[in-house]
C-alpha cells in the first residue's frame, strides 16, 4: 500500500512538472514528432535518429521543469524589478550579423548571453558552475560534432557553447519554434508551422515572451550585469521582435544589410552543411526542401524591411556589411554614440586589432554557387542603406566619447 502511494505521488509529480513547464510550445513539438514519424522523405536511419532526439528531450523536460521553479529561491522577486531595454541587432544570415554581435559583445556596456546559458537557463546551477570554475569546461564545447561535416560547419561558423550567439537558439532549443528548427528536421511541410508566429495562440506566445525575458534576465543575474542593457541578435525571427517591441517601446534596433549576391552563396552552403552536419542528410536530396528554403528567406527579408520602416527613427538603426568590415572602428563607435554608450581607450585598440584581423582572415571553405529569386525589394534596401551612408558626414568628435571610462572594456 505504502508503495502504491509513493508511486502515486511520484507521477503526480512528474505529471505537474510536465504540466509546469516553461518550454517548449508542445503543439509544436507534437507537431514535429508527428511529422518526423510519418514522413517518407527521410531515410529510416535519420528518422530513427531524429525520434531519438525528440524522446530525449521529452524525457529531460521533468528535470528542466524542476530547474527552472528552483531558480525561484534565487532570483525571486528580482526579475521585476526596472532594467534597461534590450538593444537588437537584426539582419540576414552571412551579412555580418555574427561578427558584429560578437564584436559589439565585447563592449562592457552590454549583457550578451552565451549559447550555454541559453540551453541551460537555471540560474542557481550557473552561480554554482562558476563558483567551482567548471563554467568554463561547458563555454569551451564545441556546438559542432567532431566529424568532417561538423568541422566544415564550424568554418563556415564557428560556434562553441560559451559563444555570444542569437535568441534563435532559446526558441530552437527549448521553445522549438524557430528556423532552426528545420536545420535538423529538414521536412518541407514543417517550416511553417515551426515559425510562424501567427499560428501561437494568446497564450502560448505569452509563455515564450515571458520565458525569454526570464532567460535574458537570468543570464544578466548570473553575470551581475542587471544594470546593462541586454544585446540581442536574430536572424530568422523578425516577428518575434515585433512582439517584444509591442511590450517595451524603450528598445532600439540596429540593421545591418548586406547585397544579396554576396550573402546566398554563402547562406546556401552553410543550410546544407548545418544539416549535414547535425542528420548526416543532404537536405538539397529531400523534395521540397529547397524551394521551402528558398521562400522562407524571401519572405524573412520582407518582413524585415517592413519592420525596419515600421519603427520610429529613433529606435532604428542602418548599416551596411562592407561599410562595417571596411571600417570597424568607425562602424562600432558611431553605433555606441547613437546609444549613448562611451567608449574607452581599451576597446578602441580591441577595435583596431580585430580590423587587422580581418584584413588577413581567410574563409577556409568555398560557397556552392546560389542565389535566391524575389529578393529584389531587399536589394533595393541594400541599395538605400549604401546611399544613406554614403551621405554620412566626416566623423567629428564623438558626442559621447569619455576618455578613460570603463563603460567598454574588451
Amino acid at each position: 500500500m505504502d508503495d502504491l502511494i509513493i508511486k502515486s505521488l511520484l507521477s503526480g509529480g512528474i505529471a505537474s512538472l510536465y504540466a509546469l513547464a516553461p518550454f517548449p510550445i508542445w503543439r509544436n513539438y507534437f507537431a514535429v514528432f508527428g511529422k518526423v514519424a510519418k514522413t517518407r522523405k527521410l531515410p529510416l536511419r535519420v528518422k530513427l535518429g531524429l525520434i531519438g532526439f525528440l524522446l530525449k528531450d521529452f524525457a529531460a523536460t521533468p528535470f528542466y521543469s524542476l530547474a527552472w521553479h528552483l531558480d525561484k529561491l534565487v532570483v525571486t522577486g528580482r526579475q521585476k524589478g526596472k532594467t534597461p531595454a534590450p538593444v537588437c541587432l537584426v539582419g540576414q544570415p552571412r551579412s555580418g550579423t555574427t561578427f558584429l554581435h560578437r564584436t559589439l559583445s565585447q563592449c562592457s556596456g552590454f549583457h550578451s548571453a552565451r549559447h550555454a546559458e541559453m540551453r541551460y537557463p537555471f540560474a542557481w546551477a550557473w552561480i554554482l558552475l562558476k563558483k567551482s570554475g567548471l563554467d568554463k569546461h561547458i563555454y569551451n564545447r564545441n556546438y559542432w560534432p567532431s566529424t568532417e561535416r561538423g568541422k566544415l560547419a564550424s568554418r563556415l561558423h564557428s560556434h562553441k557553447l560559451g559563444d555570444h550567439e542569437e535568441h534563435g537558439i532559446f526558441l530552437e532549443e527549448r521553445m522549438y519554434h524557430h528556423y532552426f528548427i528545420f536545420r535538423r528536421f529538414p521536412i518541407p511541410e514543417l517550416l511553417q508551422t515551426v515559425t510562424d508566429f501567427g499560428l501561437l495562440d494568446d497564450k502560448q506566445m505569452q509563455k515564450m515572451r515571458d520565458a525569454f525575458e526570464s532567460v535574458c534576465y537570468k543570464s544578466k543575474y548570473i553575470n551581475n550585469a542587471t544594470d546593462k542593457p541586454t544585446l540581442l541578435k536574430e536572424n530568422e525571427s523578425v516577428e518575434f521582435y515585433r512582439k517584444l517591441f509591442e511590450s517595451n517601446s524603450d528598445m532600439k534596433f540596429i540593421f545591418i544589410v548586406r547585397d544579396p549576391s554576396q550573402s546566398m552563396s554563402s547562406y546556401q552552403t552553410l543550410s546544407i552543411n548545418s544539416t549535414l552536419a547535425k542528420t548526416g542528410l543532404n537536405p538539397v536530396t529531400i523534395e521540397g526542401w529547397q524551394e521551402a528554403n528558398d521562400q522562407f528567406r524571401v519572405d524573412e527579408c520582407n518582413r524585415m524591411i517592413d519592420f525596419y520602416h515600421s519603427l520610429p527613427e529613433d529606435r532604428r538603426y542602418l548599416l551596411t556589411y562592407n561599410s562595417f568590415v571596411s571600417n570597424i572602428e568607425r562602424t562600432v563607435t558611431d553605433i555606441l554614440d547613437w546609444l549613448e554608450i562611451p567608449v574607452d581607450d581599451q576597446y578602441l585598440k580591441y577595435l583596431r586589432k580585430t580590423q587587422e584581423k580581418q584584413l588577413v582572415r581567410e574563409s577556409g571553405y568555398k560557397n556552392v554557387t546560389h542565389q535566391i529569386k524575389g529578393l529584389s525589394r531587399y536589394s533595393d534596401f541594400v541599395q538605400e542603406a549604401e546611399d544613406f551612408q554614403s551621405k554620412r558626414p566626416p566623423r567629428g568628435n564623438p558626442t559621447h566619447r569619455s576618455r578613460g571610462s570603463t563603460a567598454c572594456e574588451q
